[in-house]
């Protein structure tokens, strides 16, 4: 989800996993240039990472990328901020199978996604369902007859249907859900700065 320069030759990395949730750990020599793990951790996908528990914190011994996110545009890059921040923050420290297969189905979906509306709308309904399993409930908190009329347009929508909506519903959506995740969170969500 995140990377941070650790030391002189480290990284210390934030995963979110299957079996435990979200776990920070280091990532030894992975900015030297013959580092083995650094292609496999460079690359935003579904990996996977075998960590043992060191003295102070757990370190990485091996990764390897079992679903690559394709990056075809720029935005991509922008929609993978997003949901890899909205990931780390409301993730914990312990396993969630809901949040889980809601993101894996978030990262195998939205490559699929073609047109930058259609990935904001699917961002903003990973956001929603996110939301709602960590015990959010942005409907009710924020009391609007229009996003209500939203919520009521995409809830008559089967799952595996296209969803269409105005893009001014679509961006009255996904500002709704901005401000939202600002006040519960108490600071901004950086990356959804970069999303139009």
């Amino acid at each position: 989800m995140k990377k941070r320069n650790w030391r002189e030759d480290d990284l210390l990395f934030s995963i979110f996993t299957e079996q435990f949730g979200r776990v920070e750990a280091l990532a030894v020599g992975a900015r030297k240039i013959r580092s083995k793990l650094a292609g496999h951790l460079a690359a935003p996908g579904i990996a996977d990472f075998v960590f043992v528990a060191g003295r102070l914190q757990k370190k990485i011994t091996h990764a390897c990328v079992l679903r690559a996110w394709l990056m075809r545009e720029e935005e991509d890059y922008q929609f993978w901020n997003c949901f890899a921040e909205l990931l780390d923050k409301f993730s914990h420290e312990e396993k969630d199978e809901r949040l889980w297969r809601l993101a894996v189905r978030f990262f195998e979906r939205i490559a699929n996604v073609s047109g930058y509306g259609a990935k904001k709308l699917f961002l903003s309904l990973f956001i929603i369902k996110m939301l709602a399993i960590v015990g959010y409930d942005v409907l009710r908190a924020k009391k609007s007859e229009k996003l209500a009329g939203v919520f009521l347009k995409l809830s008559r929508v089967s799952a595996h249907a296209s969803v269409n909506i105005s893009p001014a519903d679509n961006n009255y959506l996904f500002q709704s859900l901005r401000k939202y995740l600002t006040a519960v969170g108490e600071k901004p969500i950086k990356s959804l700065d970069f999303i139009r």
